[in-house]
């Protein structure tokens, strides 16, 4: 079973920290500091973290900032051995329907690494379209990389 929740603080800094910091380490080839993901997981009026759980164990987790009714989404990671089986669709849709319902976010923005192919189709099927580049933003093994910027706007449900 798939649960998708909020990160609390006073509840689960000490069951899933260590977890997430080796989901981030699995993840990326240039990982967050612990600090950066300590600092991301504070209680905080922007910063929000949502926990991907299956059957009670930590499979992914996502981590935005909001202004007013935007957010932006900085990461989403699925551990290694569970990724390409869907999760990451189910994070992505339940954060942002967390966000809509609860805090009123209406666009969503986002940007990925241009060799990341995986990674922009997940966020193509969960409505993100291209709305630019940033050139050489990203750390890459051989310098620099683009990232695509993407964003998904949801029409205001009370037109």
């Amino acid at each position: 079973m798939h649960t998708v929740r909020e990160f609390d603080f006073e509840k689960d800094q000490e069951r899933f920290f260590n977890r997430i910091v080796w989901i981030e380490n699995s993840c990326y080839r240039f990982p967050w500091a612990r600090q950066v993901i300590q600092e991301n997981l504070e209680p905080s009026p922007v910063r929000k973290c949502f926990l991907l759980l299956e059957d009670d164990s930590l499979s992914g987790i996502s981590f935005y900032d909001t202004v007013l009714d935007e957010a932006s989404l900085n990461k989403l990671s699925i551990i290694p051995e569970r990724q390409g089986h869907g999760l990451g669709g189910i994070l992505l849709r339940e954060g942002m329907r967390i966000l809509r319902e609860k805090y009123g976010v209406a666009r969503f923005f986002l940007d990925v690494r241009e060799s990341n192919v995986p990674a922009r189709r997940l966020y193509v099927s969960q409505g993100f379209t291209e709305c630019g580049i940033r050139k050489n933003y990203y750390h890459a093994p051989q310098g620099y990389e683009n990232a695509i910027l993407m964003e998904r706007i949801f029409p205001d449900e009370h037109d």
